[in-house]
C-alpha cells in the first residue's frame, strides 16, 4: 500500500468518525429543542407562503413536511436518509 493509499485511509477512517459524531450531537441537539425548530418551521412555511401569496403553497407544504421528517428521524435517532425530493 502507498503511502498516499495509507494518509486516505487515515482520512476516511476520520472523517467517519466524525460524521458519526456531528450526527450524534444533531441528534441531541434536536431532542432538547424540538419545539423550537417545530416552531421555527411553521414560522418559515408561513412567511413563505405569504411572500409568494399562495403561487407555491403545496411546494411548501411539501418542503415543509420533508424537513420535518428529517428533524423526526434526527429526534428518534434514526439516520435522515438526505433530503426529500420536492416538487
Amino acid at each position: 500500500m502507498s503511502t498516499f493509499d495509507e494518509a486516505f485511509e487515515r482520512f476516511k477512517d476520520s472523517s467517519a468518525d466524525l460524521a458519526r459524531e456531528m450526527k450524534e450531537r444533531a441528534s441531541i441537539l434536536v431532542t432538547e429543542n424540538g419545539d423550537t425548530i417545530d416552531s421555527a418551521l411553521e414560522k418559515v412555511r408561513d412567511m413563505a407562503k405569504d411572500l409568494t401569496k399562495g403561487t407555491y403553497d403545496d411546494k411548501i407544504d411539501k418542503a415543509h413536511a420533508a424537513a420535518k421528517e428529517q428533524i423526526h428521524k434526527l429526534d428518534k435517532g434514526q439516520d435522515p436518509d438526505g433530503p426529500s425530493a420536492v416538487g
